[in-house]
């Protein structure tokens, strides 16, 4: 039975009636682990999940407040932080159709995506454009990759929870082509057979690059946007910030 973290924060406010916001995370459940006395924590060398989960922590911790994590499919999170108030989702990528949507803390992490193919397919490819818009394309539902590939045409998209599943079905041969961050293939690995990893290959085609950010509720004060903000500038202008990059972010 999978595990779910809960991460809900009670946010203290120098103003009165302040909110109870209910942070959360995404597709981390790889990536997180409860120790023996039952505290959830990041798994070291473990990808931008465990990283950013870590950081969150800290931020937390800096600012005096408690609470817990909620670990859910980014479609549910996207859904709580659009159409509910005092939500927080980490790590989202910024775009410019998400921009208004919500408010924004960060960046905390920036992603290079590469795209994946089935090592039997020897087509070598430079860009984007020099793929078969007819290929099957699998890619998480409502993730920053979906966005760009459906914009640029690809017509025939599988959709799928998360980036093991893409990658299960990529080595099987059931799609022609994936995307993942290059700091979270590191975590994948573990993750698939030896086998299924002989039949992966990464080309050399960036998708793109992306920052991402904690999004909150529009309903979110901006008060306590700047307190979330000041919170991660000092973690990262301590040094802590590149602590838990060389911890949790890269493999060992």
């Amino acid at each position: 039975m999978k595990v779910l973290y809960v991460f809900i924060f009670l946010l203290a406010s120098c103003t009165a009636g302040a909110s109870t916001i209910t942070v959360l995370t995404h597709n981390a459940e790889d990536s997180l682990f409860r120790d023996e006395d039952g505290e959830t924590k990041g798994i070291k060398h473990s990808g931008r999940r465990a990283f950013t989960y870590e950081l969150a922590k800290d931020m937390m911790q800096r600012m005096n407040l408690m609470g817990e994590i909620k670990n859910v499919p980014l479609s549910r999170g996207l859904h709580l932080i659009t159409h509910k108030d005092n939500y927080a989702l980490f790590h989202v990528a910024w775009t410019k159709k998400r921009a208004t949507k919500f408010k924004w803390v960060g960046p905390i992490i920036s992603n290079k995506m590469y795209i994946y193919k089935n090592s039997s397919n020897i087509v070598e490819s430079a860009s984007l454009n020099d793929l078969d818009l007819n290929s099957r394309f699998c890619l998480v539902r409502h993730s920053i990759t979906s966005e760009i590939v459906a914009a640029h045409g690809m017509r025939n998209i599988v959709k799928a929870t998360n980036y093991k599943s893409c990658f299960k079905m990529l080595a099987a041969g059931r799609v022609d082509y994936t995307s993942i961050a290059d700091n979270d293939f590191n975590w994948l690995k573990s993750k698939l057979t030896p086998s299924s990893l002989h039949q992966i290959q990464r080309t050399n085609v960036m998708l793109g690059e992306t920052e991402g950010f904690i999004a909150f509720s529009k309903n979110v004060s901006d008060d306590e946007i700047d307190r979330w903000q000041a919170s991660l500038d000092h973690i990262k202008a301590s040094g802590r910030y590149q602590q838990l990059v060389d911890e949790f972010l890269y493999g060992e």
